[in-house]
């Protein structure tokens, strides 16, 4: 099934029309149960995959924004990566799975809380999500910072006697993984991008071009031709801001949908944590 087809059938679970052309599909709403937070989004095409831009209510208190993308998975299910910038500063990153049945399906974010990501909930109960970890920005970490109780206490968990530098309380892996763990397609991409979203450098080994659609603030949609041909492929993905202010820039999401290509959002942040356009290095390795 198509990405096109999948979010038309969302979209008519809203009685929204849809044509061809890049637009916006309308504004969808899921809770983040078992929690109150309510997501308010709306969606648009771009090019393969489709770009979310909402809010967190934040359970009445306030709004966050949010932002993020979505795309066809593999065995038909929506995958949707949210990012939701906190008061403070603080970023939470949301991984959920729709079905077609009911628009729904599980989320988790990237601080081990998890639920049922519900599409189109009526009064929404429940405590708030907890607020993400904080980030540490350089110059925060003072020098004895971090002891033993500052840090959890399943840090320390476990038994045993530790006579070299492994732990018995760690499981440790020593083989070296071949070139077929690492990536099975044996290609190369690079690229330089400017804070405007122009590619101003690129090589792919496979000869095709990459590109680079600007979203808003600090964010970026990159793809790559070829690099993902089913089935799921492995890669490694790097970034790294250039240019103007000083910024910080990750891969916030990657797809693999049927289409064989390979997408990735780009985020550049100031050292504030607030999103920021800046100019970035993009390797992969597939």
């Amino acid at each position: 099934m198509s990405h096109v087809r999948i979010w038309v059938l969302l979209a008519g679970c809203l009685g929204l029309a849809y044509t061809s052309e890049a637009q916006s599909l309308g504004s969808f709403r899921w809770q983040l149960q078992p929690y109150c937070n309510v997501i308010t989004a709306t969606v648009e095409q771009r090019g393969n995959a489709f770009l979310v831009t909402g809010s967190d209510n934040q359970c009445g208190a306030g709004t966050a924004p949010a932002m993020g993308v979505a795309a066809l998975r593999p065995d038909g299910s929506v995958g949707i990566g949210l990012t939701i910038m906190e008061p403070g500063g603080r970023v939470a990153q949301i991984d959920a799975t729709l079905n077609l049945g009911n628009v729904s399906g599980p989320w988790r974010d990237g601080d081990g809380n998890s639920g049922l990501f519900a599409f189109n909930p009526g009064a929404a109960s429940g405590l708030p999500r907890p607020a993400a970890r904080g980030l540490v920005i350089a110059g925060q970490l003072t020098p004895g910072a971090v002891t033993q109780e500052t840090l959890a206490p399943n840090v320390f968990a476990g038994t045993g006697a530790a006579s070299t530098a492994a732990r018995s309380d760690h499981l440790h892996d020593d083989r070296y993984l071949t070139r077929g763990e690492l990536g099975v397609l044996g290609l190369v991409g690079r690229a330089k991008i400017t804070s405007s979203g122009a590619v101003a450098s690129q090589y792919l080994s496979n000869g095709q071009l990459m590109t680079v659609i600007k979203g808003p603030a600090g964010a970026y949609f990159v793809t790559f031709p070829g690099f993902a041909p089913p089935p799921v492929a492995n890669h490694t993905l790097l970034v790294g801001a250039h240019g103007g202010s000083p910024a910080t820039c990750v891969v916030n999401f990657i797809a693999q949908p049927s289409d064989g290509a390979l997408h990735a959002t780009v985020v550049c942040y100031n050292s504030s944590g607030v999103e920021t356009d800046s100019g970035f290095f993009i390797l992969v390795i597939a």
